[in-house]
């Protein structure tokens, strides 16, 4: 089979990336157009993109073949370890591993339950050692061997090890230690290495690999108590690092009051930024504070005798103002969040493009309203 993965533009060479982003966005169309009746505008959109995710399967299964590369550098072991290049005669690193598991995963290359995948060498356990070895002594992970933990790095490589289910190969203690000195504690934002400042970009990059890691535990504790005989109970799961300091770092300071999201105040927005804010806040939403935000409101508002509906409209107006425990939200502890958010807001852009001044006034003006009265 001719192999052939996606280029950036017409006419250009197949990467690793833009593949990545193709299949992704043709698994989007397809699922949502799909799910709609025949005689929606949707269907056949879906339609389409599921036959062309059908027609390239196996085409970008052998162009993924053709990018693996041994890693024979400083292999003390002697174990065999499998890299990946981003695209013919590209540069080799983690990205790549994951910009290919992720799609062959989403197109069922990766099916564990067939009993021909044994030999599938896209689920060889050298690809593993390959990504393991790129983890440093701080815990996360370098691009390469060697390099410096790196935020993005680290989300691929933890991606790609969990796809394999080889997360046990790596040191998860040490993981799990850098990815909580990463948050912030004065902004509430990620930085993406060490002694660097807070960009919203890795809302998603670091928040995403708390969420992965945590997933991981969790499935780990469910083994573990149904070989027990217990049930745990998934309502309580959240995410290890503090969900309502990152909103607050995206609603009130990544964000651009004429729209869009950025890295930090007095940085331009841009389409980058604003993904990965929105993804990150998506994750910190939906995954940690408000499925906990619901689960403690439901309890709290049966036994007050109160509508749980109302309650989960208001804490979405204000989750990001209450207290850990949800059980109360005081004016006091919110106008210290508000100034504080309104401190940071105007300290980076004094120190930052002073033409940009107005924009953090504008946010800090807004963050007024947000103090409750009560």
């Amino acid at each position: 089979i001719m192999g052939g993965g996606f280029g950036g533009g017409p006419q250009q060479m197949p990467h690793c990336a833009p593949t990545y982003a193709a299949v992704l966005s043709l698994c989007i169309v397809a699922s949502l157009g799909l799910a709609q009746p025949s005689s929606h505008s949707y269907h056949k959109a879906g339609k389409m993109a599921m036959e062309a995710l059908r027609k390239r399967r196996f085409q970008l299964y052998a162009f993924y073949l053709t990018l693996r590369e041994p890693d024979n550098g400083d292999n003390a072991d002697g174990e065999e370890r499998i890299a990946f290049r981003m695209q013919h005669d590209g540069e080799i690193d983690v990205r790549a591993s994951y910009c290919i598991l992720a799609p062959c995963y989403l197109l069922g290359l990766l099916n564990k339950s067939n009993d021909t995948d044994a030999n599938n060498p896209l689920q060889s356990t050298s690809i593993s050692r390959y990504i393991a070895s790129c983890q440093t002594f701080e815990g996360g992970f370098g691009a390469e061997p060697f390099n410096e933990a790196h935020g993005g790095y680290t989300f691929c490589a933890l991606a790609a090890l969990r796809i394999l289910d080889s997360v046990p190969m790596i040191d998860v203690n040490a993981l799990s230690s850098w990815l909580a000195r990463r948050q912030m504690g004065f902004e509430g934002g990620f930085c993406g290495r060490t002694n660097k400042l807070v960009d919203g970009c890795y809302s998603f990059w670091q928040g995403g690999a708390v969420a992965v890691l945590d997933g991981w535990y969790n499935d780990e504790e469910d083994v573990a108590t149904s070989k027990e005989g217990s049930s745990s109970d998934a309502s309580d799961s959240k995410l290890s690092f503090d969900e309502v300091m990152l909103q607050r770092y995206i609603l009130l300071c990544a964000q651009d009051v004429n729209g869009g999201l950025r890295d930090k105040p007095s940085k331009p927005k841009d389409f980058y930024h604003s993904c990965y804010n929105l993804s990150g806040l998506s994750g910190a939403a939906c995954i940690g504070t408000m499925a906990t935000v619901n689960h403690q409101d439901h309890h709290r508002r049966r036994r007050e005798g109160r509508d749980f509906q109302s309650s989960v409209r208001r804490c979405k107006c204000q989750y990001y103002w209450e207290d850990r425990s949800r059980d109360q939200c005081q004016s006091g502890e919110s106008q210290v969040y508000a100034i504080s958010t309104i401190l940071i807001v105007l300290i980076y852009n004094f120190l930052g493009i002073i033409s940009s001044k107005m924009d953090g006034l504008r946010v800090a003006s807004n963050v007024l309203s947000f103090i409750p009265n009560e």
